[in-house]
């Protein structure tokens, strides 16, 4: 089946058609992972007023003045833990930003689950409110997991 993603077809455009087929994707990905983050802040949302946790995930649409990098999601659990979630779908990928917000955060401890659907992003956040004390021997199994 040709997709019209395809690495040759993409090289043999010329270069208008190609810059028009690749924004067009890039805009295809914009909109899958909004959708994914809809989905998981209503998940969210629901768990914030049962009391379970609280949130910031900064508007897409308005200019942040939280630091560029930044993952998407900031989630506060009881017993003092905290998950970081970079939401991302298949063809996504991070900024430089990002790449360097994630190696700080994890080298001060904190490590920042990248999540490739909604899906994956609520079974984090449900092991990390399921466990006592998370390890980083579970932080490289939600990694592992979430990379299957």
């Amino acid at each position: 089946m040709i997709t019209g993603r395809e690495p040759n077809i993409i090289r043999c455009m010329d270069p208008a058609q190609r810059e028009l087929a690749l924004a067009d994707e890039r805009k295809a990905i914009a909109r899958r992972e909004k959708m994914e983050q809809r989905l998981f802040s209503s998940w969210l949302k629901l768990q914030r007023g049962h009391g379970h946790l609280w949130f910031i995930n900064p508007q897409a649409n308005k200019a942040s003045t939280i630091e560029p990098g930044h993952p998407d999601y900031t989630i506060f659990l009881k017993r003092g833990r905290v998950v970081l979630i970079e939401m991302k779908v298949e063809g996504g990928k991070l900024s430089p930003e990002q790449e360097q917000a994630t190696l700080v955060l994890e080298t001060l401890d904190h490590p920042v689950h990248i999540c490739w659907s909604h899906v994956g992003a609520i079974n984090v956040v449900q092991l990390y409110m399921s466990v006592d004390q998370p390890s980083a021997k579970t932080a490289n199994f939600l990694m592992e997991k979430e990379n299957q």
